[in-house]
């Protein structure tokens, strides 16, 4: 699998995230520990 971008959403065909992803199901993420994707989508 390739670098992914900040913010990428990809599809995968398994239940969870691979290790750096988190699911894209609404929950709420740490700024403090996401400052790159924050400082992207404010």
């Amino acid at each position: 699998m390739s670098e992914p971008f900040i913010g990428e959403i990809r599809m995968f065909g398994f239940q969870f995230a691979p290790r750096g992803w988190a699911t894209c199901d609404g929950q709420l993420l740490p700024i403090s520990q996401n400052s790159a994707l924050f400082s992207l989508l404010g």
